[in-house]
Order: structure tokens, then C-alpha cells, then sequence
């Protein structure tokens, strides 16, 4: 998931720098919003994604050990 994280921060960051590249400020946004909302997410996903899957794997290995000691 890093490398998830370091191509959606890639897919945000390197289109800024060359649309503001001619030195001009705009008032609004360089990105549609639907744009901004799908790296957003992407984010968020490349960094919870391994918390929440690490979280899955722990309870499978409690449940797995749990129903062993039940059955013993």
C-alpha cells in the first residue's frame, strides 16, 4: 500500500506543478472536484487499507485460535 500511497500523492502532485508551471495564480481550483474526490479517496484507502487489512488477519487468527481451544 506505500507504493498505492506514492502514486496517487504522484497523481495529485506532478499535474499541479506543471499546470502552475506559467506562473499565472488562479482563484479557483487546478482540478475538477470529481478529480480532487477520487485522490482523496485513494489516499485515504492507501493508508488505512493496511491498518484495516492487518486488522482482518487478527481477527481470523483470534477466531482460528479461539474455535481450536473450544474444540480441544
Amino acid at each position: 500500500c506505500t507504493s498505492l500511497k506514492a502514486f496517487v500523492e504522484l497523481a495529485f502532485i506532478l499535474p499541479y506543478y506543471f499546470i502552475q508551471s506559467n506562473g499565472e495564480f488562479k482563484k479557483i481550483g487546478y482540478f475538477s472536484s470529481e478529480y480532487e474526490m477520487i485522490i482523496f479517496n485513494l489516499s485515504v484507502l492507501a493508508d488505512y487499507g493496511v491498518l484495516f487489512f492487518s486488522l482482518l488477519l487478527a481477527v481470523n487468527r483470534y477466531v482460528v485460535i479461539s474455535s481450536f481451544t473450544v474444540n480441544r
